[in-house]
């Protein structure tokens, strides 16, 4: 992907992606001379003032945003749908308090978009849901993709039989602002940690339908929706999530098998650690790229030609429960892509052990086994199944689905507990630093590895 070279002369690197370096002073960045050790920012001087000038630097840009946004056209465009039925933006009115009214949009801002309520005379509430204008975020072609997707998806889950808001309208082509206008549902984000044992039960107990709703929609491709009326029905394009794209309008995919699929992603997450648009750990992530290659022949779960919608974020308040956790809807579909079944239909992340996870250890949660009993009770076998085989899909993909460990001990646990939920009887699992010893033999001809040996070199 194009991007702008790190403002420090002596180096050539892209600047950190899609970041464009320190907020606080604006240079664009790699991330090694954005670090402190050789960043000379203002705020680095005094540490304790760093987040106060961070905190400071945001909110002064979330009011330009606010600023910029033509709120005129979105309700214009609202009560257009409407046949004409007035309505107002209440976090965009002129009239009030201006502190008041941005508070009132922080509370339904996110990461990536700026949830604001579209009130109509009638007493209806719409919202729209708008992508943020920031350096954090992916640049705007890349943005439009992705909403251009989540809309789709969510007309697309329309007509199955799931829980999902209504879409009306969604816009990439105003100046100002890119958005979704959908129903505003009922109930509140499920917070999973904190919700009894009878409270998860129940919740588990709707999510195996909606499992089992989502069974019966398989998909040719594997990629994300980009349009939900072909002929044909739904049209499958490149994966809508920022980490793989080559370039701002060029996602990667979409692709008819798991191996073509799973392979180009990896190949490119490899690209990336070479350019150092990811320098986490850079070696041990580019063998353990390469041990997945090997592997790839080895990741069963069904068919590899037969694909499944996966949500991207299922930890818990992507679901919207009221009073009694009865579950209202399923939101936050952006990201969302066709994947095989071992990976669909895995456990949600919500219901990990998560220490365990990260420890690499390999074992159910007692949610988890609780989910797959629920699943077998309503007769839902093979999705039983799926769930209680999942671990070996959810820890190949982990890493190509943007997160890096930053910390070798951490990313050591995780990838050892890869390796082990791919053993067979009789396999045994060796070091970490015998693995890597004899991949680094093994590959010692590798351009990519000798590319990254040579830059980590005194540090390796």
């Amino acid at each position: 992907m194009p991007l702008r070279r790190c403002s420090n002369l002596s180096c050539r690197k892209p600047a950190e992606r899609y970041k464009g370096g320190c907020m606080i002073c604006s240079q664009h960045l790699c991330a090694q001379h954005l670090s402190s050790d050789y960043h000379e920012c203002p705020s680095n001087k005094d540490g304790d003032n760093y987040w106060s000038l961070y905190d400071t630097a945001k909110a002064a840009q979330f009011e330009d945003f606010l600023a910029r946004i033509n709120f005129k056209s979105i309700e214009s465009k609202a009560s257009c749908l409407r046949d004409g039925i007035p309505c107002r933006i209440p976090a965009f009115a002129l009239e009030g308090d201006l502190s008041k009214r941005k508070e009132l949009a922080l509370a339904q801002t996110g990461g990536q978009n700026c949830n604001i309520d579209v009130v109509f005379e009638d007493g209806v509430t719409w919202l729209a849901r708008i992508r943020l204008d920031d350096p954090l975020i992916p640049p705007k072609d890349t943005r439009n993709y992705i909403l251009t997707s989540e809309y789709h998806t969510l007309k697309c889950l329309e007509s199955w039989n799931i829980p999902t808001p209504k879409v009306f309208h969604y816009e990439v082509d105003d100046p100002t602002s890119s958005y979704i206008l959908m129903e505003k549902m009922s109930g509140s984000p499920l917070d999973w940690s904190s919700a009894s044992p009878t409270e998860r039960t129940k919740v588990m107990e709707q999510l195996a339908d909606i499992y089992a709703d989502i069974y019966r929609h398989p998909f040719k491709v594997s990629g994300s929706i980009l349009n939900s009326s072909t002929p044909g029905g739904p049209l499958i394009g490149g994966f809508a999530q920022s980490q793989t794209f080559a370039s701002p309008n060029e996602p990667i995919g979409p692709f008819t098998n798991l191996e073509q699929a799973a392979s180009a992603i990896i190949r490119h997450q490899q690209e990336m650690l070479i350019s150092c648009e990811v320098d986490s750990l850079p070696v041990d992530m580019y063998l353990s790229h390469l041990w997945r290659l090997e592997a790839l022949g080895s990741l069963k779960g069904g068919s590899s030609d037969v694909f499944y919608l996966k949500h991207f974020d299922d930890k818990g308040d992507h679901l919207l429960v009221d009073e009694n956790f009865n579950i209202t809807a399923v939101i936050d579909w952006e990201f969302a892509s066709t994947e095989i079944e071992g990976l669909a239909f895995s456990s949600p992340c919500m219901m990990w052990p998560v220490g365990d996870f990260y420890d690499g250890k390999n074992v159910l949660s007692d949610e988890e086994r609780e989910f797959t009993e629920i699943l077998e009770k309503k007769g839902y076998h093979h999705l039983s199944k799926l769930v209680r085989d999942g671990r070996k899909f959810q820890r190949f993909f982990f890493f190509l689905g943007g997160g890096a460990a930053e910390e070798l001990e951490e990313f050591k646990n995780l990838f050892q507990g890869l390796r082990e939920s791919f053993l067979t009887e009789g396999d045994i699992l060796n070091s970490y630093e015998d693995w890597k010893a004899e991949m680094i033999l093994k590959y010692k001809d590798d351009e990519g590895l000798i590319e990254l040996l040579a830059s980590v070199k005194g540090n390796f």
